[in-house]
């Protein structure tokens, strides 16, 4: 099932890189709720690879890898993805695009785990226009750089590049 596309505010077009940039924030968003269906219904059938890791293709993976490698503290992951310095360049034809961004993850589990940033890293995203004329993921590649104190955060171990 492809991901949904944003391609309207109302009744007006929004520019693609607009749509792009509400597919970027609109999924950390979803895994800061533990909104697992939405997590999986916006990656749609794109291919995530966490760098140096195997490639994991569809929704469904993307959703898995999240529920057995994130740690769910009463339903929630207590944490907060901070997606900035996002750079979207669309290719000529409209058919396809890439993004860069900047993620800081934060996280706390009071009492026991104070607000800190748990890992920084990048995404590297590919997007492809669907039929509708909407945008939806492709690919998305993580780099972890930074790794904090993760032990409320995950199961997997995280090394920077």
């Amino acid at each position: 099932m492809p991901g949904p596309a944003v391609v309207t505010s109302g009744s007006d077009p929004i520019p693609d890189e607009r749509a792009i940039a509400n597919l970027v924030f609109g999924l950390a968003e979803a895994i800061d709720d533990a909104d697992l269906d939405r997590v999986e219904e916006l990656f749609g059938e794109a291919t995530f690879t966490l760098a140096g890791r195997e490639p994991r293709a569809g929704g469904a993976a993307f959703r898995r890898v999240i529920e057995q490698g994130m740690r769910f503290h009463d339903g929630s992951p207590r944490t907060l993805h901070v997606v900035s310095n996002l750079v979207v360049e669309v290719g000529g034809d409209r058919t396809v695009a890439l993004s860069r961004s900047v993620v800081s993850v934060l996280q706390a589990v009071p009492p026991a785990f104070g607000l800190q940033v748990v890992m920084a890293g990048r995404y590297h995203d590919r997007f492809v226009r669907d039929p509708a004329g909407g945008w939806r993921f492709a690919e998305r590649m993580m780099f972890v750089d930074l790794v904090g104190n993760t032990s409320f955060h995950s199961t997997t171990r995280f090394d920077p590049k």
